[in-house]
């Protein structure tokens, strides 16, 4: 063969394949690319869609923060009935009625209760006869002088 079989490549520096590639692109059908979302004109549908989606996020950040702030309310209601099952006198929490029923009916507590009732009279009782023998020794004293 004299004169070699030419492959049909047009630029030299493109390799076997790449020239239909490039056509392919440069084509006039192909030349109109799809515009970026900024050289778009804005039309009353790309308005609607775009506040539809800002409203969504919107909305999703809304929801977040109702169910936050549910969920906080919710804890706080649970703090309150629990309130309903401690005895300060024992200082101990109990979850369900039941258990705070039953300790309520218990000795420990009532134990407690009588004990403090006891101090309670007994306390002041002897509160009143300590002040009352400081008063005393105070009379003494500056019957002494």
């Amino acid at each position: 063969i004299v004169e070699p079989i030419k492959s049909g490549i047009r630029d030299p520096r493109l390799g076997v394949g790449k020239q239909e590639e490039d056509d392919f692109f440069t084509a006039e059908e192909n030349v109109q690319r799809k515009k970026l979302d900024i050289e778009l004109e804005e039309t009353e549908e790309n308005v609607r869609k775009r506040e539809k989606a800002a409203y969504n996020i919107y909305a999703c950040l809304f929801t977040g923060l109702v169910l936050a702030e549910r969920e906080q309310k919710i804890q706080t209601e649970v703090k309150e009935i629990r309130k309903v099952f401690y005895c300060e006198l024992c200082n101990k929490q109990y979850k369900l009625a039941m258990e705070f029923e039953a300790h309520l009916s218990s000795y420990d507590h009532n134990h407690r209760k009588r004990f403090k009732q006891m101090k309670e009279m007994h306390g002041s009782s002897s509160r009143d006869d300590r002040q009352k023998r400081e008063q005393q020794r105070q009379e003494k004293e500056l019957a002494k002088f």
